[in-house]
């Protein structure tokens, strides 16, 4: 209802009562806001938070969680493993990354 003049009858046209009422429901039930934020929130895949990405990865088949598998080997000293060496034991300098935590 952008057109108040077009809702309703013409004898009725005047009545400031009923014209504010409809002013207010349209104010109420506008869905300009909610056109523009579903395109900014969820359809636009440049600006889509939380559930827009949650959407585009169901599309494309893609899940948010993004799982690591930790099997580096890190840099250590000989001392750390006092049993035989094996492939996931510490490695020397310039063999393996420093450990982070």
């Amino acid at each position: 209802m952008q057109n108040v003049a077009a809702t309703v009858l013409a004898q009725y046209a005047a009545s400031p009562r009923l014209n504010a009422l409809i002013n207010s429901f349209n104010a109420a039930l506008s869905p300009d806001s909610f056109i523009n934020d579903f395109y900014d929130l969820i359809w636009n895949i440049d600006t889509a938070e939380k559930y827009g990405l949650d959407v585009w990865g169901k599309i494309v088949g893609v899940s948010r969680r993004l799982t690591v598998k930790d099997d580096f080997n890190y840099l250590g000293f000989s001392e750390a493993r006092m049993d035989n060496p094996v492939m996931d034991d510490p490695r020397p300098f310039n063999q393996a990354p420093f450990y982070s935590g």
